[in-house]
């Protein structure tokens, strides 16, 4: 009897191992772009029962690599994915159903999914989830609800969340307005990598109308409005465009002027191109 069972032991210590190296390889393959070789290592990984291994199959079935395009088998993979306890199969589930360019949008199934992900402390699906309590869509909107998500979700390292609970707190909303908690949560988002936050700093140092006690700054302003720029906000550039142009610096000025008319949309792109072509023309 003692035999046997350390067999059966055995046999699943190396099932698992033999599990693990197929994800393994299957990953270096796709690194490598050897997407071939990479589906076949997930599907095999996958029919094993790897729910990591049938979320990344969903991911090239998704993206049509090496395998044809298809929405509807990466929905399902996903699913398979989550109900194995992954929670990058529940989240992606929940952007396929949210998001609805590849799959019949519901919002409903969205906000389930990414409770999943969310309950499984994936940060970035407790902001999507939040953002959903937020607007009212698929579920009840309820300011309280999105703040707590918000904060779990900054709490947990999402830069995301921490940007929106800097808004929450902004604006009083689902808790007492603090201007001195959300400038120091748009820093934190700005550190993240939130371009939007970085713009928003340059703004306080630029026009110090939060009641922070902070000073007119034009430095740090303008170092904000680059961070936000180089994260592609379009805004960021202008302003720093803006920056250069009262200095007296043209060439700054133009190379920022022709960022936010490359990047920005309407207004922007507008006020960029306007005065990129003005800035050319002396």
């Amino acid at each position: 009897m003692k035999t046997v069972l350390k067999w059966l032991i055995g046999a699943a210590l190396f099932g698992n191992l033999a599990l693990a190296d197929d994800f393994d390889e299957a990953k270096k393959a796709y690194v490598n772009g050897d997407y071939k070789k990479a589906a076949s290592l997930y599907k095999k990984a996958c029919d094993d029962k790897d729910a990591m291994g049938c979320n990344n199959l969903g991911v090239m079935y998704l993206k049509g690599e090496s395998v044809k395009q298809d929405s509807s088998k990466a929905a399902e993979l996903y699913k398979t994915a989550c109900n194995g306890g992954n929670v990058h199969g529940c989240y992606n589930l929940g952007a396929m159903y949210y998001e609805g360019e590849k799959l019949k949008q519901d919002y409903f199934k969205a906000a389930e999914f990414y409770k999943k992900a969310c309950d499984g402390e994936y940060a970035a699906a407790c902001h999507k989830l939040g953002y959903m309590y937020f607007f009212g869509n698929g579920v009840e909107k309820d300011n309280i609800k999105a703040f707590k998500l918000f904060e779990k979700a900054c709490d947990d390292g999402n830069a995301a969340g921490c940007h929106s609970l800097a808004h929450m707190y902004y604006n009083g909303n689902g808790v007492e307005r603090d201007n001195i908690k959300a400038f120091k949560l748009l820093e934190r988002a700005c550190d993240g990598g939130i371009p939007n936050s970085c713009v928003f700093m340059g703004i306080v140092y630029e026009e110090s109308s939060w009641n922070l006690g902070t000073e007119k700054n034009e430095t740090k302003s303008a170092e904000f409005f680059k961070k936000g720029c180089e994260g592609k906000n379009a805004e960021g550039c202008l302003r720093l465009g803006y920056i250069y142009d009262d200095r007296k610096d043209d060439d700054r000025a133009i190379e920022y002027y022709k960022k936010a008319c490359d990047l920005g949309e309407q207004y922007i792109k507008q006020l960029g191109c306007d005065h990129y072509k003005h800035k050319l023309k002396k």
